[in-house]
């Protein structure tokens, strides 16, 4: 006595085409998310009133952000946020990168969740 059934062919290729479907749709959300990024280990206080002003330590550049010095706008997602528990991704004008390329500290002003 079976206790499962295979599924039916057609059901099983519907599945098969509709993952297959996905894949090229994650990597167009990827693609388009391609600002300039400061990703940091934690951040530090900062100006929680207006503008928010985040300072992230700990930090690495990707998608062109420069290694150093001043760019805009970019995002700036932290890993471990202690000051700003609730929000981990901003989006901010401007930052400045400070440090060497493997441990950045980035001063980022009007930023946004």
């Amino acid at each position: 006595m079976r206790l499962s059934a295979p599924l039916p062919l057609g059901l099983t290729l519907s599945i098969a085409a509709g993952v297959l479907a996905l894949a090229p749709v994650a990597q167009a959300a990827t693609a388009a998310t391609g600002e300039p990024t400061y990703t940091c280990q934690t951040d530090t206080p900062g100006n929680t009133g207006v503008p928010i002003l985040i300072h992230g330590i700990g930090c690495r550049a990707s998608n062109g952000a420069p290694a150093t010095g001043v760019s805009g706008p970019v995002k700036l997602v932290i890993a471990q946020p202690r000051y700003h528990p609730h929000v981990s991704a901003w989006t901010c004008r401007q930052a400045r990168a400070l440090g060497s390329a493997g441990a950045l500290e980035v001063m980022a002003v009007d930023c946004r969740p």
